[in-house]
């Protein structure tokens, strides 16, 4: 990323993190937490390489540092994933979970939440389970699976130039230098069957480009019912695909959910692929 690159999301996340609902005391501590992070990734991280980090009292162990900060960024500066409930102890899937920590985020949001978290690339998952184990996370679970709408062996792209990419896909066209591995896959409405969920608090989903075909099946299966809220990232033409966002926000309105989009595109008329945020939620 350019500096430029970075000055910029600088300026957009500030406005997200400033209209947060933390209290200020925890607003310091997620200011304090991000100065550092983004100091060390800046200044010194090309002569010591870093590759942990401590966040709130949970250590975390990553690929690469420069990963450890993008996370960081959306996930506690960002505040993309944060939700309410009355619930001491909400059931959370965690679709996407990469290294954990947005896992370690729902724990510490919510410290008897349950939390099941998928994450097919090995690499990533290794770490998953790790900074769970060294955490000492009681309620959080690790599956090796990537999401679909099929049980079995499929397809996923990794990116040979950069372990833990967070663009690992099974479409193709969204990894660049990809390289084609062979993982397990299962549909995630079997899990909610085999595991009898019967409620879902929150429900977050950045799968890389299979979010349509896993809501259509949980849609398909009548599980939709059973969740409160989403966060959904929507991979808006990947590769030469024709734009289908349309039919996927009607089954969201069709299942009930409210909702609101958050979306960035320069310029705008560009026709590329676009990462669009979507939260969804119950009245």
């Amino acid at each position: 990323m350019s500096v430029f690159g970075w000055i910029y999301d600088v300026i957009d996340d500030s406005g997200y993190f400033l209209k947060s609902e933390y209290s200020l005391k925890t607003k310091i501590r997620i200011f304090l937490n991000w100065l550092k992070i983004n100091s060390k990734n800046l200044l010194l991280n090309r002569f010591f390489n870093f590759r942990t980090e401590f966040i709130f009292g949970f250590k975390i162990a990553g690929l690469k540092y420069r990963l450890i900060r993008n996370l960081y960024e959306g996930i506690f500066f960002r505040n993309e994933y944060f939700f309410k409930t009355k619930k001491k102890n909400p059931l959370i899937l965690d679709c996407g979970a990469n290294i954990g920590l947005s896992t370690i985020f729902f724990k510490w949001l919510y410290s008897k939440s349950k939390v099941y978290a998928f994450e097919p690339d090995k690499a990533s998952f290794e770490l998953l389970k790790r900074n769970l184990q060294i955490n000492n996370l009681k309620d959080a679970y690790a599956f090796n699976y990537a999401l679909s709408n099929k049980n079995g062996k499929i397809s996923f792209y990794i990116d040979q130039k950069n372990q833990g990419s967070l663009i690992m896909s099974t479409r193709p066209e969204r990894t660049p230098n990809r390289k084609k591995v062979t993982v397990d896959a299962i549909k995630l409405s079997a899990f909610i069957k085999k595991y009898k969920i019967k409620h879902i608090d929150f429900l977050k989903m950045d799968i890389e480009g299979s979010e349509v075909e896993v809501f259509a099946d949980l849609e398909k299966e009548k599980l939709l019912k059973q969740i409160e809220t989403m966060a959904i990232e929507y991979h808006h033409k990947i590769g030469s695909e024709k734009s289908r966002l349309a039919n996927f926000l009607k089954r969201i309105e069709d299942a009930g959910f409210e909702y609101k989009i958050n979306a960035v595109s320069l310029p705008i008329y560009a026709d590329k692929f676009q990462d669009i945020f979507i939260y969804a939620y119950r009245k």
